[in-house]
């Protein structure tokens, strides 16, 4: 099922913002913007951060990703972009082969990386660094656990990313398949968000969700 967002007020909130949240109001038109998480992996089962770890798709993320190839067979997907880790690319691919549309990979959209915690479970990294636990240190906006990214960071190459997409693909309608994190923040470019807001809000595992750039 495709969940759509109607967005037409975007620009008018982006204009003028922080920079961070990027000024879309003089890009090009683009027709549909669609996004869709990949598949489900094993750390997601057993409740893992994955960050940056390039896993692969489990048996049910193999499944999802075929329905997810069906179920946007018919919206005339002009490009799919893909974040270059295996869970996104493999579905890319199964997409690629229903669709036949080009694959193109954006760092852009790769996961954001946790550093210490990637592998670990919630209850692992809260027993091997108790202190940063305790800062609730994933979400701090300018600070990370060590190796990782902060949310500032992601924040920057995602809505940059998106204002690529917005310029290079005027007039095509784009598949991002991408990550929860990066699902979130690419909901934020789009919405004004309350702190509490953005946290709660997610992107399951194949799920498609539609953004329509102001026309």
């Amino acid at each position: 099922m495709v969940y759509t967002h109607d967005l037409k007020s975007c620009a008018a909130r982006h204009e003028g913002s922080n920079p961070s949240l990027g000024t879309i109001g003089n890009l090009g038109i683009m027709e549909r913007l669609f996004i869709v998480r990949h598949g489900e992996i094993n750390f997601n089962t057993e409740g893992r951060y994955a960050g940056s770890v390039d896993v692969e798709l489990n048996g049910k993320g193999l499944r999802q990703a075929r329905d997810i190839a069906n179920e946007v067979s018919g919206l005339n997907i002009d490009f799919i972009i893909s974040s270059p880790f295996k869970r996104c690319g493999r579905m890319a691919n199964i997409i690629h082969e229903i669709i036949n549309a080009p694959i193109v990979i954006m760092d852009e959209f790769r996961e954001r990386g946790v550093g210490v915690f990637e592998g670990l479970t919630r209850e692992e990294a809260k027993r091997k660094y108790p202190e940063l636990w305790a800062k609730n240190i994933t979400r701090i906006y300018n600070d990370a656990p060590p190796g990782g990214e902060t949310i500032k960071e992601v924040e920057n190459r995602v809505f940059a990313g998106l204002k690529k997409v917005r310029e290079k693909y005027d007039g095509k309608n784009v598949l991002i398949v991408t990550h929860a994190f990066v699902g979130k923040m690419i909901h934020k470019f789009f919405h004004d968000m309350t702190k509490k807001q953005f946290f709660e809000y997610k992107i399951d595992n194949a799920k498609v969700i539609e953004y329509d750039f102001v026309k």
